[in-house]
């Protein structure tokens, strides 16, 4: 069955057999995080409990992040669908130098911003402006850099960009002294 989100529209296969005599899911889109419920087909005869989704409240975790609101709650876990043969990535930011050198981040959310001493990830280095860069994952999985205005510029292998530019596996970039490397890995 195919499983619309009520909030952004992002459709997801969903395999019925999971629903195991329930008559409605709990779901959580993972493309916006929007929590609602789907009857089921074998509830609804006439098979419209994939178009029909009642949109809840979404119960914030930790940090502001979306957690399981109850048992009942399933999460996609995979791409839109159309896309659903291809794997979620992992990406993670390296410190490679500056105060945190040797430190590895995992990217969890879509936009991440760096910063001095302001943002998602703080470096802590005096020649970071205070909001330097952010850096988007897509839906598509590719990553970008976009330099936010900082002072001393955004490099990628040395060489300035001038607002945004995609990210490949192992790209070493900077901001202020703080040189990272992006890793993009499939699960």
């Amino acid at each position: 069955m195919i499983v619309t989100c009520p909030s952004c529209s992002s459709r997801f296969q969903y395999d019925e057999s999971r629903f195991k005599g329930a008559p409605s899911k709990r779901f959580q889109c993972t493309a916006c995080s929007t929590v609602f419920d789907v009857d089921s087909p074998f509830v609804n005869p006439a098979g419209e409990g994939a178009e029909k989704a009642t949109p809840r409240p979404l119960i914030e975790g930790p940090a502001g992040r979306p957690r399981k609101t109850n048992d009942e709650t399933d999460f996609f876990g995979g791409a839109p669908f159309g896309a659903s043969f291809q794997k979620k990535r992992v990406v993670s930011l390296t410190f490679l130098t500056g105060p945190k050198s040797s430190s590895v981040i995992a990217l969890t959310n879509s936009r991440t911003v760096i910063g001095r001493d302001e943002g998602d990830i703080m470096t802590m280095d005096p020649e970071t402006s205070k909001r330097h860069a952010m850096i988007e994952i897509t839906n598509d999985g590719t990553v970008w850099i976009t330099d936010l205005g900082s002072t001393n510029g955004t490099m990628i292998d040395g060489h300035p960009i001038a607002s945004t530019a995609q990210l490949c596996d192992r790209q070493e970039f900077t901001c202020g002294k703080s040189t990272f490397m992006i890793l993009i890995d499939k699960d």
